[in-house]
């Protein structure tokens, strides 16, 4: 007679598929400065058109970030850019461990560092006015501009409320 146990009715396979994949969020990156390390990949601002050349792995966030900077000339007009990267949220403490009485370091991701949407930084009496800091927390979300953003949710809402009807 065959023995008959709860795992030989498991599909282990089947089961697996369920579990959440740990992996790394991927943000857009471009800088406003020109490359500060030797090796770092150059990615301007100036040129960012969305394509995988701007991709960055951000094992270390939960969230991406868009910094909207704006530049006065002194001809008087004004220079606006958008600076992105994956949102800072990697925190390095010193753990104390007993059983070795000796301290070091831990690695800390703070998961509730920011909400979505944008706000205005410190205005601190720069001539250029404070930068704009808009953050999102889904894979490429830190590419459109914030107009954009906004007039997909109008459109989202609008097709909702339709749906619901």
């Amino acid at each position: 007679m065959q023995r008959v146990t709860l795992f030989s009715y498991i599909n282990f396979p089947g089961v697996l598929t369920f579990l959440p994949a740990a992996e790394a969020m991927i943000c857009y990156r471009c800088t406003v400065l020109p490359r500060q390390f030797v090796g770092e990949k150059d990615q301007p601002c100036s040129k960012f058109d969305g394509s995988e050349r701007f991709y960055q792995d951000c094992p270390t966030s939960t969230f991406c970030m868009k910094r909207i900077i704006h530049y006065r000339l002194t001809n008087g007009t004004t220079v606006t850019t958008a600076e992105r990267d994956c949102a800072f949220q990697k925190d390095v403490v010193q753990a104390y461990n007993w059983k070795e009485r000796r301290w070091h370091p831990e690695e800390r991701i703070d998961k509730e560092a920011y909400g979505e949407g944008c706000f205005k930084g410190e205005d601190r009496g720069t001539p250029n006015g404070p930068s704009e800091y808009c953050f999102c927390s889904s894979n490429y979300c830190n590419s459109s501009s914030s107009a954009k953003l906004c007039g997909s949710l109008v459109i989202l809402a609008f097709l909702l409320m339709k749906l619901c009807r």
